[in-house]
């Protein structure tokens, strides 16, 4: 099977291609190849060796540019094909983007997870735009190239991140994927993606993901509390959460599976926040404590930290997914044998 993932050079991208690399070809579709190329050589995962063998990178520009070129459309940027055919992203394997994009446009899954981070940088009203144009125009960019009758495949699944921001941000309630949507930021960035995402792909053939927290040891919340103080969280609140490896293996099982519909990612056992947190701090003794409203003073980051949810991953569960980490006490072991 040959698999796209659109934000293939970030965290969860990351893990999802060494996930998939043993059994499937993935192509890499990114705004700027040289950029990816290097991310991926660079990679703590060891994903350097796979490059041009496994793994192929191509990005939006050249995709269209050789569309252009190979369905009869003039286009000026490659008049001299001599030179564009041999394009190459190293010399070893002598892979060109013609090759490329034919395994591209013959790929059986699209899977998106690519737009800006939310907890990079501080957030504004004019950030918050950004993070919701950096998710309607990559999916719009993929239709654009998989809707021409030349790269259309029937019955190709369409896997689409979206998060448990859709919620509602502070509910006693258990939320299934039919629990209506919330009224902040956050949701609003995550009904307009799903909605934009439906109407380009329909719903026959589209999966919707919504990621909770991501936990891995080499990134997402861990990564994050490394960097600050170790703080015990005074409060009883719910955090949706999900380990890395649990991500990879649920979006395999919906490939296997082809399965679509919206999808719940988050632990069957709900975690309390200062659980979470004790289990990720679980070698740092001196804990500062903290209330909710602490963290969300100034920077509406701290959403991200403040809800309390209590998501099921009912789709996912009722599909026959078990999971690898199902609550806290798995998520010490697995934490703590990652970094022994």
């Amino acid at each position: 099977m040959i698999v796209t993932i659109c934000g293939g050079s970030g965290f969860v991208g990351q893990h999802l291609i060494q996930s998939l690399l043993s059994e499937h070809e993935i192509v890499v579709l990114c705004r700027d190849t040289k950029e990816t190329v290097n991310k991926l050589k660079t990679s703590e995962l060891n994903l350097k060796p796979f490059l041009n063998s496994k793994i192929f990178v191509i990005s939006y520009k050249e995709t269209m540019d050789t569309y252009s070129y190979l369905y009869g459309k003039s286009y000026e940027g490659i008049d001299n094909i001599n030179l564009y055919i041999i394009k190459v992203h190293d010399n070893k394997n002598k892979i060109d983007i013609f090759s490329i994009f034919t395994k591209l446009i013959n790929s059986n899954v699209i899977i998106n997870l690519a737009g800006e981070n939310i907890s990079n940088r501080f957030i504004h009203k004019k950030r918050i735009e950004d993070l919701l144009k950096s998710r309607i125009s990559v999916t719009k960019d993929i239709y654009n190239i998989f809707s021409k009758k030349e790269c259309f495949k029937e019955n190709r699944l369409f896997i689409q991140a979206s998060a448990t921001g859709f919620y509602e941000e502070n509910s006693k309630d258990i939320i299934d994927e039919n629990a209506p949507p919330g009224n902040n930021f956050l949701a609003d960035i995550c009904i307009q993606n799903e909605k934009n995402t439906i109407s380009l792909f329909g719903q026959s053939h589209t999966s919707i993901i919504r990621l909770g927290v991501v936990i891995a040891k080499d990134g997402g919340l861990f990564k994050v509390l490394k960097s600050l103080p170790a703080i015990s969280f005074l409060s009883n609140r719910y955090l949706p959460y999900i380990y890395i490896d649990d991500v990879c293996l649920a979006i395999k099982h919906i490939m296997l599976n082809n399965l679509s519909g919206v999808f719940n990612f988050t632990t069957p056992e709900f975690g309390k926040t200062k659980k979470v947190l004790n289990v990720l701090n679980y070698r740092r003794h001196i804990r500062i404590p903290v209330f909710p409203f602490m963290i969300n003073i100034g920077d509406k980051r701290g959403i991200l930290l403040t809800v309390n949810q209590k998501i099921q991953p009912k789709a996912l569960l009722n599909s026959g997914y078990q999971f690898k980490v199902s609550n806290t006490k798995d998520l010490l072991h697995y934490i703590k044998t990652k970094n022994n």
